[in-house]
């Protein structure tokens, strides 16, 4: 048996408006129990989605630039839906990957050659998290009022440096 992930599945009816017939199939639950946990949950309104409104438009560009605006705004409105919702999967999930980088920064050895790309590869991990988490972009302003930047600097070596 496998763990069910509740906030997942009410992500699923509240935002993306997935049936709960579908919800049921899709995570093989059983639907009276999909129905009981479900009493409080509301879907979005942003779910009914209204008809285009196609009237007054004369041109096919304008049918393309009308679907652009409403896709785009629709398209911003479910990241910031999606970051409410998923935000803390993505902490806790960045805090694993930085405790076991610590982790494994700590076992190494100086003398061991493969240090050096170790380090190199959890340089990587941490510029990438660290590059794609809106709340540390450089250029945010923060409530003392300065941007904070972020670097990672490594030190390459090669076989020939350690030899010597």
């Amino acid at each position: 048996m496998s763990e069910t992930n509740w906030e997942l599945i009410k992500f699923k009816y509240e935002v993306l408006g997935c049936s709960l017939e579908d919800i049921a199939q899709e995570h093989c639950l059983s639907l009276p129990v999909l129905k009981f946990n479900s009493q409080t949950w509301k879907k979005l309104p942003l779910v009914r989605e209204k008809p285009l409104d196609l009237e007054g438009l004369t041109s096919l560009e304008d049918i393309l630039i009308k679907l652009g605006s409403e896709t785009s705004s629709q398209t911003k409105a479910f990241a910031i839906l999606k970051q409410k919702f998923l935000g803390p999967k993505y902490v806790e999930l960045e805090t694993v990957l930085l405790h076991k980088a610590i982790e494994m920064a700590m076992e190494l050895k100086s003398s061991d050659p493969r240090s050096a790309a170790t380090l190199r590869s959890l340089a990587t991990v941490l510029g990438d998290l660290l590059e794609r988490n809106p709340l540390l972009t450089p250029g945010d302003e923060t409530e003392g009022g300065a941007a904070t930047e972020w670097k990672v600097t490594f030190v390459d070596s090669n076989k020939e440096d350690i030899d010597a």
